[in-house]
């Protein structure tokens, strides 16, 4: 039984050793549009990468943000430094609790925030995260979290991502790679501090489609409590955020209340959805995302609001 389970392991991992070759064989000779189960998307969108390097080094803060684009977007470090106070924006595009999850088990210590920001849109709960983890898994290193995540994704483009992203890896491709700031065409500005700035557009939805909400998927469900778990255990101040969207977008939410009421059962919640000085055709460039002016309206009305509610975090002591 013994020497029947040695060979068994042994050839499980020859395989293995076979399908990373062949991954990464494939990877470098397929064009991307024929390869549609490996996506490498480093440097693509959302400056990820520029976001997760600049953490090398970086020192603890007073407020920490994690969620989807609604965070990176929404979150600027610079209305926060006009009260003296810190902020790293963690968030990421389409990021889902399975991703935030293996952000908080990296860098919660190394950031040590004296409060942290969750944006929980009710949508971070209905994907099944599998883009966030392409982008991650693309920009970030590869360790025990990521492929904890790629698993519970269960998605056959997060495994061969992943092994492809370790490859590279391991024989330094993409070292002392530089994600370009200005990329052609984009109307985006990398803030330091891990926020986008988006300055112009304007809503105008007359040609789409109002979408609608779906179910929560229970390994997102699982996730969020893991996380708030682990922010609970090493005693952090936690406020989840729901950053506001046009009301045409909000307008689509179905069972909303049921959504606010979970996430006030669990921590201190705040909702800025309907909140006065916002307009849909003025203040956001699309249905879920604000502009410049929108967003230092929204900050504004945010640090009010914590401050209102002895949630706003005094400033560290600079050295």
């Amino acid at each position: 039984m013994g020497l029947y389970l040695l060979r068994a392991l042994g050839f499980m991992a020859f395989a293995l050793a076979v399908y990373a070759a062949f991954i990464g064989a494939w990877a470098l000779v397929m064009p991307v549009p024929l390869r549609p189960n490996l996506i490498y998307l480093r440097g693509d969108y959302g400056y990820t990468w520029t976001r997760l390097h600049d953490l090398q080094g970086h020192g603890p803060v007073d407020v920490l943000v994690l969620g989807s684009s609604l965070a990176y977007r929404g979150f600027d470090p610079r209305v926060f430094e006009t009260k003296g106070l810190s902020l790293y924006n963690l968030g990421s595009s389409s990021q889902t609790l399975l991703q935030t999850e293996v952000l908080v088990d990296r860098y919660l210590d190394q950031l040590d925030p004296a409060l942290t920001l969750i944006e929980v849109a009710p949508g971070t709960f209905n994907e099944d995260g599998v883009e966030s983890s392409l982008d991650l898994t693309s920009n970030d290193r590869v360790d025990l979290p990521l492929v904890r995540m790629a698993f519970r994704t269960g998605s056959i483009k997060a495994f061969n991502t992943l092994i492809y992203a370790a490859e590279r890896k391991l024989t330094g491709i993409d070292h002392g790679y530089s994600e370009p700031l200005d990329k052609p065409g984009s109307m985006d500005a990398y803030i330091t501090g891990g926020f986008v700035e988006h300055r112009q557009g304007r809503f105008e939805p007359m040609s789409l489609t109002r979408p609608t909400t779906g179910k929560p998927v229970p390994a997102q469900a699982r996730a969020f409590e893991r996380i708030m778990g682990h922010l609970a255990r090493s005693n952090r101040t936690v406020v989840l955020i729901e950053a506001p969207v046009t009301a045409w977008m909000y307008a689509s939410y179905r069972h909303h209340d049921l959504h606010a009421k979970r996430m006030a059962s669990l921590a201190a919640y705040l909702n800025f959805n309907g909140m006065a000085g916002l307009v849909d055709t003025v203040d956001f460039f699309d249905e879920l995302h604000l502009n410049q002016h929108g967003v230092e309206v929204f900050n504004q009305a945010l640090l009010d609001s914590l401050k209102a509610h002895d949630l706003l975090p005094h400033p560290r002591v600079q050295p």
